[in-house]
């Protein structure tokens, strides 16, 4: 009876309860004596009183939610568990930090001699060299090509793998993106006597709202890969679109190949890290990580990257995403057809170019025909069909002159204009093409710009104007009498020689990449001034500015001793406040994203990678000049031209 009125009385006093530890290790089974247990242990018990406490409320709070009770032992060992894991992946972070910065430096100091080797083999390569030292030299620049990409490759596996792969969306001239990136990779595809030529869509917006660092890699590797495996035939590149909702648009690049092809077998794993295709590396070297990095970038952005292929007969990859349009003015305007009521005739015997051509000819508002060689060119033209304008690949139908082409049944009628297209290192061909009666010429891969300016001049008068500055920065095609002169550079060969030389401080502490760029900039016709670190240039540069003649340009790599680059760009602008502003172009091995935007944020107006594209820094000059000679000095054009 007492017992259980004790049961049914308030709990006993704390002092009486600790008093009593053996009830509450009684049997488990007793469901009195478990409940009992759970409300035993409630008086303090030293320093882990507040840990056991917390196990108590989870596990009353399991048994009343019905669920399997965890020891204590067990909890322990849980907690212990997930401290490790936690540790374990603060270090991955830090480990993945780390690693980042490695990569970030490595990429720096491989690219600072690379620079040099690929540059003054540039130079070495533009000296009279017989055909064995000319071949060393092509030897040099190719190993040291690929040494670059491997090095690019790296780079972006480790932003991968840290998570950096962070778009920054732009405005973006989507057609001059392509066409630039399908003119930095022609050289490789021309040594192999690849045709390689790119169609963008008549539908396709001007501009888009995207990364082009981004679509520009994903572009450089599909395409790369492409010309790497195809032996004859060549690649093309098609970029088309539709429409996605309001303000977007659905952008396809499809990049096609007549190459080697992959077996479907492989088709699944060739994305992975380090995977080749069966045979792939005995075809081509390389690291396997292009098309890794290729899903990866297109997954960052929204995208996908798919491929179809046919072993032995050739392959396509398509890209596809969506992108926001760039304002009202991003769609191209339909009506606008330059070449509309002009009829062409092209003569090629290509597999990939002509069709591309005829397409973009079709999207200008052209008519178009096509003869795969001289005969079928001299029946066509003594058809009684008007053409406008004839084009002929130099490359591939080599006419001793254009009266080949009249055939019997058009006697001694007069020929209509005739255009060559030519790959860059015919060049010196030019001056014999010209006496063959040609009037015109485009560089291969041919850009839409001088293919309008080319075909409607010709078609409206027969000949070309003298050379202009637009003519000139287009770089791609110019009347025979300014395109011929011996005596000027490949990057030179576009400028205009009336336009004045630019006064350029170049400030780097490497010597061997000091030299580079003086020969590079005095081969273009600039006067230059060297500093061999940050300090000594905001010294010049603050001196000029006090004089009132500032320097037109200065080209500041970002990695010096005394001061950097950095500090010294944002020391020159301050100095600048009120009066002439130069061109800054920051020059740097370091390829990340966060040195591109310090060194933008700190006052440059363009930042280039080492190694240096020489043409396109070319460009850039030649805009800088232009806009001298104008009056106008539109940073926002510069950085255009240089993008």
């Amino acid at each position: 009876m007492m017992a259980a009125m004790t049961k049914q009385s308030p709990p006993p006093a704390e002092p009486d309860v600790a008093a009593s530890p053996p009830r509450a290790q009684s049997d488990a089974n007793g469901p009195a004596d478990r409940a009992e247990a759970v409300v035993a242990p409630r008086a303090p018990t030293g320093p882990n009183f507040g840990r056991r406490l917390g196990w108590l409320i989870a596990r009353l709070g399991r048994r009343l939610a019905g669920e399997a009770e965890i020891s204590p032992g067990e909890f322990e060992r849980l907690k212990a568990d997930s401290e490790r894991h936690r540790i374990e992946a603060q270090a991955m972070l830090a480990s993945s930090a780390e690693k980042s910065r490695f990569v970030a430096l490595a990429s720096h100091e491989l690219r600072t001699p690379l620079n040099g080797i690929l540059g003054l083999a540039d130079l070495l390569g533009r000296t009279p060299l017989d055909p064995e030292q000319a071949n060393y030299v092509n030897a040099i620049r190719s190993s040291g090509a690929a040494l670059a990409m491997l090095v690019d490759d790296i780079l972006d596996v480790g932003r991968v793998e840290a998570g950096k792969l962070e778009p920054r969306p732009a405005p973006v001239e989507l057609e001059s993106l392509i066409e630039e990136v399908v003119e930095l990779l022609a050289p490789r595809a021309q040594a192999k006597g690849l045709e390689l030529a790119a169609h963008v869509g008549a539908q396709v917006p001007r501009v888009i709202l995207a990364d082009a660092r981004l679509l520009a890699r994903i572009l450089l590797n599909l395409a790369g890969n492409a010309i790497k495996f195809t032996e004859t035939g060549g690649v093309a590149v098609e970029v088309a679109a539709q429409a996605a909702g309001e303000g977007a648009v659905a952008i396809t690049l499809r990049v096609r190949d007549t190459g080697i092809g992959i077996a479907a077998a492989d088709l699944a794993r060739i994305f992975g890290e380090y995977e080749q295709i069966e045979g792939a590396a005995q075809t081509a070297a390389g690291t396997g990580l292009g098309l890794a990095i290729s899903r990866a970038i297109a997954r960052a952005i929204g995208g996908e990257i798919a491929v179809d292929s046919q072993r032995g007969v050739g392959s396509v990859f398509r890209f596809k995403a969506i992108f926001p349009l760039a304002g009202a003015d991003a769609a191209r305007s339909e009506s606008r057809l330059p070449l509309a009521c002009r009829r062409v005739l092209i003569l090629s015997g290509g597999q990939v170019e002509p069709p591309l051509l005829m397409r973009r000819l079709y999207d200008l508002g052209a008519t178009v025909d096509l003869a795969p060689d001289a005969e079928a060119a001299a029946a066509a033209l003594g058809s009684g069909q008007h053409f406008d304008v004839v084009m002929v690949d130099h490359h591939r139908d080599r006419p001793a002159s254009l009266t080949a082409l009249r055939g019997p049944a058009r006697g001694a009628a007069e020929l209509p204009p005739a255009v060559v297209m030519i790959a860059p290192g015919d060049r010196d061909e030019l001056p014999g093409l010209r006496k063959a009666g040609f009037a015109a010429h485009l560089v291969k891969p041919i850009r839409t710009a001088s293919l309008t300016k080319i075909v409607r001049a010709l078609a409206a008068t027969g000949a070309l104007p003298e050379p202009t500055t637009d003519t000139a920065v287009a770089g791609a095609s110019a009347p025979f009498a300014a395109a011929a002169s011996p005596e000027r550079s490949p990057e030179q060969a576009g400028t205009p020689q009336s336009l004045l030389p630019l006064d350029v401080l170049l400030a780097d502490d490497h010597e061997i990449n000091a030299l580079l760029g003086r020969s590079l900039l005095a081969s273009l016709g600039h006067k230059v001034t060297r500093a061999a670190n940050g300090l000594e240039a905001v010294q010049l540069a603050a001196g000029r500015i006090r004089a009132g003649q500032p320097f037109d340009v200065v080209m500041m790599d970002l990695h010096m001793p005394l001061v950097d680059g950095f500090a010294a760009i944002a020391a020159i602008r301050e100095r600048e406040e009120g009066g002439g502003k130069s061109l800054i172009i920051a020059l740097s091995a370091d390829t990340t994203e966060a040195a591109e935007r310090l060194a933008l944020a700190r006052g440059a107006d363009i930042v280039l990678t080492k190694p240096i594209d020489s043409p396109r820094l070319a460009r850039i000059l030649t805009e800088r000049q232009l806009g001298a000679a104008s009056g106008s000095t539109s940073r926002r054009e510069i950085r255009r031209t240089a993008d």
